[in-house]
């Protein structure tokens, strides 16, 4: 067992090591420090210091059923194919959630990741799981590293709530060849504060998920087999942005006044604009993805853009 500790302030170390110790567990636990703020880097220094082969990520806000690293264990055994694992999860509220939420859960992370199958592929259905309650090979994270993938994206840090980057390993699992599975039966509860579950919380929320596009569309557009968009470079990005933002304000919102969907219109507008003002912070950035990406050795060939 290790506990990241990212910057806490509420003593997580001290507490976690006493009930360790209080119920006599017979694994160790470990808790590390990592002062530089990013859940993706506090994830990637967890991966490091770890000895197996399954590391399952269990987030500050998760609670995990009691037969749920189990049921990981057997699921991932029983299947070589499978390089990333997810489940799902069901949202333990403080407080009533609004109405809008259960429209909108997803993006907390909570509910279905796939269809009813035991475990399902959503490598290309999909593309990606949420982190939270996720359980990866090591050797195909190394694997990844070894070949010269870096992620791009820091992940969360404090108040900011772009994230991404587990999308983004998870596009570059699939990239090199690797398989993502889904289980409805690794159930977690995932539990959400009241200054969570407020429109102007989901707003930022959701914009910082459009700020991370910007950086995850190359992958996803190798992955769709796009050659020919993702030939275009960030032209096509922006053309894009542009589009998305011109049909959500002048025919999705006025239409949505009248099929009950202003709230869905107004979110997509959110993550559009945030789109847009990525690639225009990050243009170098996302200009020099492309240029990796081109012959980025750890893309197998099925995936590969001809010269």
């Amino acid at each position: 067992m290790i506990i990241m500790d990212n910057g806490s302030t509420d003593n997580t170390a001290a507490f976690a090591l006493s009930e360790w110790q209080k119920y006599k567990m017979p694994a160790p636990l470990y808790v590390i420090t990592e002062p530089r703020p990013g859940t993706a880097i506090a994830r990637e220094s967890g991966i490091q210091k770890s000895k197996y082969e399954f590391v399952l990520f269990c987030d500050d806000d998760n609670w995990l059923i009691d037969s749920y690293v189990e049921n990981v264990y057997n699921i991932m055994t029983s299947n070589a194919e499978i390089a990333a694992l997810g489940g799902q999860g069901e949202a333990v509220c403080e407080v009533q959630p609004p109405a809008w939420f259960e429209q909108f859960k997803a993006y907390y992370a909570i509910g279905p990741q796939a269809g009813r199958d035991n475990p399902s592929k959503v490598s290309l259905e999909r593309g990606f799981l949420y982190t939270a309650g996720s359980t990866f090979r090591k050797s195909v994270i190394e694997d990844l590293e070894n070949t010269g993938f870096k992620s791009v994206l820091e992940g969360r840090t404090g108040k900011n709530l772009a994230g991404g980057e587990d999308v983004e390993l998870c596009y570059n699992i699939i990239l090199n060849g690797g398989h993502i599975y889904y289980d409805s039966r690794l159930l977690f509860k995932h539990y959400m504060t009241k200054p969570r579950l407020n429109w102007p919380y989901y707003k930022r929320m959701i914009r910082a998920f459009g700020k991370g596009y910007s950086l995850l569309m190359p992958y996803k557009l190798l992955l769709n087999k796009q050659e020919k968009r993702f030939k275009m470079g960030i032209k096509w990005l922006y053309l894009s942005a542009f589009y998305l933002i011109f049909r959500t304000l002048f025919i999705d919102m006025p239409k949505s006044l009248f099929d009950n969907q202003f709230l869905a219109a107004r979110a997509n507008l959110e993550s559009h604009i945030g789109f847009l003002e990525s690639l225009l912070t990050n243009h170098n950035a996302v200009v020099n993805l492309y240029k990796k990406l081109e012959s980025a050795p750890w893309i197998v060939e099925e995936y590969r853009v001809t010269r």
